[in-house]
């Protein structure tokens, strides 16, 4: 499956510069580039910034940067490497199932987005459950649910029931 090497490449790229010291801050589908020959390349670093940082305002793209709501500064877990393909949706609309719940509590609308919202699998059922359970854990709006370390994303995207 493309997607998950695009995926696989897109980490890879983002765990040098958590070993830099760094995290991007600003990871989205148009910051993901790959070329014809399938190599994958990481840009815009204008929101990056040193692991611990913690930032003034909230800067990035609305439906792609990371939640903030009790969330600590800035480290790996603000990286979630989240892409969107032709033939494999892999990012659920966060902003739809925000709409949806406007006007909740702060406090109750990340709960209710963490469940509520469509996973990769309910929008397509060609993407593998394991891919989309692991998009889930990288987007949730709980920091602790996400995975701690670029590592751990990269490993489970490399296992055979990714394609």
């Amino acid at each position: 499956m493309d997607i998950v090497d695009c995926f696989l490449q897109a980490a890879q790229g983002l765990k040098a510069m958590h070993v830099m010291g760094f995290v991007h801050c600003d990871i989205k589908p148009n910051n993901i580039l790959r070329n014809d020959s399938g190599m994958v390349k990481v840009i815009d670093f204008g929101q990056s910034a040193k692991i611990g940082t913690v930032k003034e305002r909230i800067q990035g793209t609305p439906d792609f940067h990371r939640p903030r709501a009790g969330d600590p500064p800035a480290g790996q877990r603000a990286d979630r490497c989240v892409q969107s393909g032709r033939d494999a949706v892999l990012v659920p609309d966060r902003q739809a199932h925000s709409d949806r719940i406007h006007g909740q509590q702060k406090r109750r609308e990340q709960f209710l987005l963490d469940t509520r919202i469509d996973t990769p699998q309910d929008l397509n059922p060609k993407v593998p459950g394991a891919l989309s359970n692991l998009v889930m854990e990288c987007i949730s709006t709980k920091a602790q649910k996400r995975p701690a370390e670029m590592d751990q994303v990269i490993t489970r995207l490399d296992l055979p029931n990714m394609y």
